[in-house]
Formats: structure tokens, sequence, C-alpha cells
């Protein structure tokens, strides 16, 4: 494709993935240099990226030395050339349309089998990731991480409120967000490790132990209550995020027992200044099941 339009070199290009030269219409073709060192997937990303700089019309006229390392690109909207050259290749390698298709045809709310076909279609993990957030619904947070657990890159689907995600650079900590997600799914890929959370599920209703969610409640907030955190705000505060939580769902339509319980999860995912040993409690699960069975639609 590439070729229709221009002229293409593959060569060793020191400290760059890839330039065109030529836009301003003083070559018969412009020109793409790739640079042959970096490995093929990137190559292609790369590829990809510089004729999006041809095809935009507003990148003609100057000529673009590009970086498209992990570490410095990004897929996400901004006013940048490269950025918008980038959202180019990344639509271009995995299109919106075809990844709809293959995210509609799951059985289940899991990502591996996804991110696997996205693999097969030959571009980086990176790239793979942020085309998925990008299309998945609310409710799903990634991290590749090295060989040493260090996190690379990390982030989570819109249409949700934020989760959290594990910060660059950091050493994993996946304590809360393995607790609380509702299928935990690693893949490795070329020495690195993919980790995906999802904090949905199949709708259906939750399997609920019988028992009254307001008297568990009480009993928690007095088990873990502390003095700058008594039984009282405890409740409260409670009450207050699993409140917030049940009004998205419906105004999500997501409105089973089982979706509900998903949700109330991810809420907890988050970081909170909670007492020591509250989500812990085997009983706290027992309360988000019994008020997502409490608040949910019959079944």
């Amino acid at each position: 494709m590439a070729e229709r339009y221009a002229e293409v070199e593959y060569d060793a290009i020191p400290g760059c993935s890839g330039l065109i030269l030529g836009l301003d219409g003083r070559r018969p073709k412009p020109l793409i240099l790739v640079n042959s060192t970096e490995n093929p997937d990137r190559q292609r990303f790369t590829l990809a990226h510089e004729l999006g700089h041809y095809l935009m019309p507003w990148h003609l006229g100057a000529d673009f030395y590009c970086d498209t390392t992990d570490r410095r690109a990004d897929l996400r909207p901004k006013s940048a050339d490269e950025p918008e050259a980038n959202r180019f290749a990344a639509e271009l390698l995995v299109p919106s349309a075809w990844l709809d298709g293959l995210i509609a045809k799951r059985s289940d709310q899991s990502v591996k089998g996804v991110f696997e076909e996205v693999l097969a279609a030959e571009v980086s993990s990176w790239v793979a990731a942020f085309r998925l957030s990008e299309r998945l619904p609310g409710g799903h947070v990634f991290s590749l991480v090295d060989a040493t657990r260090r996190v690379i890159i990390s982030g989570e689907t819109q249409g949700r409120p934020p989760i959290g995600v594990p910060p660059r650079g950091s050493i994993l900590d996946r304590t809360q967000l393995d607790r609380f997600a509702s299928h935990v799914e690693e893949i490795s890929t070329g020495g690195r490790t993919m980790v995906w959370w999802t904090f949905r599920d199949q709708p259906g209703a939750v399997d609920a132990p019988p028992g009254s969610a307001a008297a568990l409640l009480q009993d928690l907030c007095l088990r873990h209550a502390t003095s700058s955190y008594p039984p009282q705000k405890l409740k409260e505060s409670m009450s207050g995020v699993i409140g917030y939580a049940n009004s998205l769902a419906r105004k999500q339509g997501e409105t089973d027992s089982r979706s509900l319980y998903a949700l109330f999860k991810s809420r907890f995912a988050k970081a909170r200044n909670l007492p020591s040993g509250f989500l812990e409690d085997p009983d706290f699960d027992t309360w988000l099941k019994l008020r997502a069975s409490e608040l949910g639609d019959p079944g």
C-alpha cells in the first residue's frame, strides 16, 4: 500500500524509527525510510505511520523525522502531527470494524482470545492493548510488564469511572486488582507478560447466601471501626459507593445482579483509605453479593 504513494527503503537509522522526505512536492514521490534494526512489528507500524503523514493532507509541506517507540508515542487523540499519524497507523493495521466484530463474537467477558487474534495481525502488544482499550466496553484494565514485573505500559477502557491503573515504571502490585476482578488473564508475548483484569460479567443472577445486607454491613462496620472511621462514617461511606455504582449501572442498562456485583467490586479495586482488614474480611464479599442481589432486577 505504501509503495502506491511513496518510495520505501529500509536501512539502519540511529535514534529514529522512520522518516518521510519530500512532502513539499520537490520529489516525484516522497521517500519513506524505515529503521531496519527494529523488530518487524515495529517496522510495520512505522511504515503505516509514515504513510499517514502522506495521506493526511494537512501534514504536507514538511519532512517528518519520527520516533514511534512505545514510551514516547501515544494513540489517544491530540493536536500534534505525530499522534495523528499513530492514530492513522493503528486504524489501518487494526480496523475498528474488524475489531468490533471480534469483540462481538466473544461468548464471555474474557479478553485473552481477542488480544491474541489482534496480535496475529502483526502488531505489537502496545498497539493491540490500546486498540482494545478503545473498543472494549468499560471495566477492563491492562498492564504490560517485563521479566522483572516492571510496568511498561498500562491503561483501562473508557465508559466507567476510573478503576486505576498500575503506574508505568513501577513494580506491578496486583493485589487489589486480582482481589476484585471477575477475570484475570495473562498472555506471554516476547519475554513480556500482558495482564488483563476484567470487572464485568455475563448477565444473570449472583449466587448470594440468605441474609440481610444491611445487618451484615452493620456488623462489618462495628468489627472494623477505628477512631478516624467510626461505624456510622464507615457505613455511610460504603452506602455512598454502592449507591453511586448502582445509579451508574442503571443508566448503562446493567441491572442484573451479576453485572451489579462485578461493577461494585470494580469500585473497591480503586485504592481507598479504609480501615485495615475491612476489604479483606470474607464477609465484605458476601455483603457485596447480598447488596447486588437486593438491588438487581428479578431474573
